[in-house]
């Protein structure tokens, strides 16, 4: 079984999965629940019929904001508007560190 380490990252403990344990894909969601001394990661499973369906359901007047990268089609076909942002200077790349109330 491999081993990794907890380490402290910013104001949180953070893990890393060992690459034979990894996803293939980086941009999963995952979720994470604590069963007694047991830590469980696991995908994250969304219906996306569902939201979909509650997005054409709404009321008239009602404004939603879904967030989020690599949206699929479906939900950008029920969407009033799509916007793609891409970084084009970021102050990560000069050294500073995740801010509470910016990135977190």
């Amino acid at each position: 079984m491999p081993l990794t380490r907890a380490f402290k990252s910013g104001n949180s403990q953070a893990v890393r999965i060992p690459a034979e344990l990894a996803y293939e894909d980086m941009n999963v969601d995952l979720t994470i629940s604590r069963h007694g001394d047991v830590i469980v990661i696991a995908p994250a499973r969304r219906n996306l019929t569902e939201v979909v369906a509650a997005l054409r359901a709404r009321r008239d007047g009602l404004h939603v904001v879904v967030t989020g990268r690599n949206a699929k089609p479906e939900l950008i076909e029920a969407a009033d508007l799509v916007t793609e942002m891409s970084a084009v200077k970021h102050h990560f790349d000069a050294g500073v560190r995740a801010q509470e109330g910016v990135e977190f």
